[in-house]
């Protein structure tokens, strides 16, 4: 399933990709259990084909999720964490100018300044 999802999403057949890989992360989350970092990386997958899709607010809970179990597996210095950290900050800016609310932009700043990124 793993590989028919990704051939789908490198082909943009994002809509095709997305069921197929929501399986592949409830079974690496029920195989591996949440902070495994093959199941992280597959929610960060799927978060990013949301992103694609224009579906922030299903995409943000993921990156957050991902972001925290980076932080608790690698620690909040680890390269891992801060380019979680950074893909949710960038995430949260681009939904706050969607939808023109600014908690989304005081909440990038926060993780901005708690990981020291830009």
């Amino acid at each position: 399933i793993n590989n028919l999802s990704a051939l789908l999403y490198a082909k943009g057949d994002l809509d095709g990709a997305e069921p197929l890989l929501r399986e592949v992360v409830a079974g690496f989350r029920d195989t591996l259990g949440d902070g495994h970092p093959s199941t992280l990386s597959f929610i960060y997958g799927l978060a990013s084909l949301l992103q694609e899709q224009g579906k922030l607010g299903e995409a943000i809970p993921l990156f957050r999720e991902e972001l925290e179990g980076c932080a608790a597996r690698y620690g909040e210095e680890h390269k891992e964490t801060r380019g979680s950290a950074r893909n949710l900050i960038d995430l949260l800016r681009e939904a706050g100018r969607r939808e023109r609310k600014a908690a989304r932009f005081v909440e990038a700043d926060a993780l901005a300044a708690q990981y020291e990124l830009e």
